[in-house]
């Protein structure tokens, strides 16, 4: 029987353990339970456990620490490190000490902790000398194991027993996901297909590493990109063709070194990440395809609108898509992205305070520079935003705020809308209203947030973009029937507040009249 030691500050969590471990069937048994990091090492001491799962935060002596005392002193132990946190720093230092694993609690289940457990005791046995209950395959499998968590020293004697001295020479890491939601094929088909598939290549090792999730280890000795690239291709189509699975995967660049197999495997993952952002699913990407794009700024103008629409209750959804729309086209990766969420998000909560709105209204219990994080696809990430913003308004119209602007500024706006067909601007408007330019100027900026050339601009493309989708008008006549006269001007004003050409514009969303 293998001896079990839990370490943990929380007595939930440990009951929660204690009942989730299938004690049995996995052949283990409880050494003990620990609290803390110190109360860990003398339990250690009395009852030499075979396994210790661990959490990270803890008083005093705290996971790290206890995970560096069992690397000195016991190295034979497996750890197995828990934490709340999913922290990037915590996993590399982790696994970096000595831990064989590291699990997040929010993510903990009976199968994920029953694999870390049944991983752990495959250690033990390769630590312990070779076990007949362990089939070379598998003790392949966890040699690989350890070189992705920096734990393999490449012993000389082991790689050639096992028939792996090829791990040392140029590798390609390729790492492959099932897409096919709901299928009733088994993973472990999946493997012996596209094992079957590469076999003819020899040097090679297809793993499992989590549900859905395959790593294919293959040496780039003497292998052309192009031939790496039909052998991916190739497994893919037999993979649909047998079984009606679509699988992705992604290839990463040639290593000179099998130590670099961690830090790959992770940036690998980052651009599986990115093409699940955008919702792609059976694509073949390369991390040489990797372009670094610049980071998207929205425009002042799609700004403006955006409070303007805020203000007089329109719709926001076009402005939305036609965000969306420039982010997809640009293939901005999620990083990239960031820098947009940020901003748009600090732009809702300055005009939720300048409401005198609550963020709980609008977010409940969420952070919303956190919940960026936990947005899984293109989609729900544009989704969320359009919610968050409908949310607003639908607040300000609750509180009556949508006519909230002054009767001088009202009185602006209403100028504005009767008279954007004809040569209006800010001084025209400011005699009209016996008041000063500047002072005119000042508080339409004030209370609207844009200024109110701007609002004039950004009414007359509107009503343009009516008119363009009517179809009864040529471009020309769009422009002059809202007030401009010179059409190089009206294609400027347009493709800066829309990002389109208005010709572009009438092809994709409207109707142009013939001439």
């Amino acid at each position: 029987m293998y001896k079990i030691l839990l370490v943990d500050d929380d007595p939930i969590i440990l009951l929660q353990l204690r009942r989730m471990i299938h004690w049995e069937s996995l052949a283990c048994e409880l050494a003990g339970e620990a609290v803390n990091g110190r109360e860990g090492m003398e339990l250690i001491e009395r009852y030499h456990p075979d396994i210790v799962i661990t959490d990270i935060s803890m008083p005093g002596i705290d996971g790290m620490e206890l995970i560096d005392y069992i690397n000195r002193y016991e190295e034979r132990m497996q750890v197995i490190a828990i934490s709340a946190f999913d922290n990037f720093d915590y996993v590399r230092r982790s696994l970096k000490g000595g831990a064989s694993d590291y699990l997040l609690k929010h993510q903990l289940t009976e199968e994920v902790l029953e694999n870390a457990i049944a991983t752990a005791i495959a250690a033990l046995n390769v630590y312990g000398g070779a076990s007949p209950d362990y089939s070379i395959q598998e003790m392949r499998e966890h040699v690989i194991y350890l070189l992705l968590h920096d734990r393999y020293s490449q012993r000389q004697e082991e790689l050639k027993e096992l028939h792996m001295e090829w791990i040392r020479g140029a590798l390609v890491l390729i790492l492959g996901r099932m897409d096919t939601e709901g299928t009733s094929v088994s993973e472990e088909a999946v493997q012996i297909l596209m094992d079957e598939t590469i076999k003819y290549y020899r040097d090679y090792l297809v793993i499992q590493l989590e549900r859905e999730n395959f790593l294919i280890l293959l040496s780039a000795e003497n292998k052309e990109a192009q031939e790496i690239s039909g052998i991916v291709e190739q497994i893919q189509r037999n993979v649909k063709r047998f079984y009606s699975v679509d699988m992705s995967f992604v290839v990463s660049r040639i290593m000179e070194k099998c130590e670099n197999i961690s830090e790959m495997l992770g940036r690998v993952r980052d651009i599986q990440k990115e093409h699940d952002f955008r919702g792609e699913k059976a694509f073949i990407a390369f991390m040489e395809e990797r372009a670094a794009a610049e980071i998207f700024k929205w425009s002042i103008c799609q700004e403006e609108r955006l409070i303007q629409y805020l203000q007089t209750g329109e719709s926001m959804y076009e402005l939305f898509d036609e965000l969306f729309t420039q982010l997809e086209q640009q293939a901005y990766s999620r990083s990239q992205m960031q820098v947009f969420y940020v901003e748009i998000m600090t732009l809702l909560i300055r005009k939720m305070e300048e409401q005198g709105i609550a963020e709980d209204v609008i977010f409940g219990k969420e952070n919303p520079y956190e919940e960026y994080f936990r947005i899984g696809t293109f989609q729900e990430l544009k989704d969320y935003l359009t919610e968050k913003f409908r949310l607003l308004q639908e607040e300000i119209r609750k509180s009556g705020k949508l006519s909230s602007y002054s009767g001088i500024i009202q009185d602006a706006i209403a100028c504005i809308e009767a008279g954007y067909q004809e040569k209006i601007s800010l001084s025209v408007i400011a005699e009209k209203l016996s008041v000063s330019p500047s002072y005119l100027s000042r508080i339409f900026r004030k209370e609207t947030g844009t200024t109110l050339v701007n609002y004039i601009n950004l009414t007359r493309m509107e009503r343009a973009k009516e008119l363009m989708n009517q179809g009864r008008l040529s471009l020309n006549e769009v422009a002059g029937a809202v007030g401009i006269y010179n059409y190089n001007y009206f294609y400027m004003l347009f493709k800066e507040i829309y990002g389109i050409a208005p010709s572009d514009y009438t092809k994709k969303y409207g109707k142009m009249r013939r001439e």
